[in-house]
């Protein structure tokens, strides 16, 4: 049986290592002066995962319909809290008059 305090002080240690290599990568060794270059490389999606009729639209109409979508749930929710005030101030109203 593991005991709760070791695997959590060899966590600890290999996260502090880890952090220390990182550092020391970072700091005592950088690429650029080696004249290599770090790049951030991705598996490309699969064919049937690509919606290829939306590479046709450019970024300018991207964000224009980004806006657009974020307006107009703004709206949709400004609008709803306005009727449950309204609907709110309507029924304590009546229930004064009685």
């Amino acid at each position: 049986m593991l005991d709760a305090e070791y695997m959590s002080n060899k966590f600890q240690k290999s996260l502090f290592r880890k952090f220390l290599e990182h550092c020391a990568d970072f700091f005592l060794r950088p690429k650029h002066q080696l004249g290599e270059t770090r790049i951030k490389v991705e598996r490309a999606p699969e064919p049937s995962d690509v919606l290829w009729e939306n590479l046709s639209y450019r970024t300018l109409q991207k964000v224009v319909r980004r806006i657009f979508t974020r307006l107009a749930t703004f709206l949709v929710v400004i609008c709803g809290f306005a009727l449950i005030v309204l609907t709110y101030w309507g029924q304590v109203t009546i229930f004064n008059n009685f």
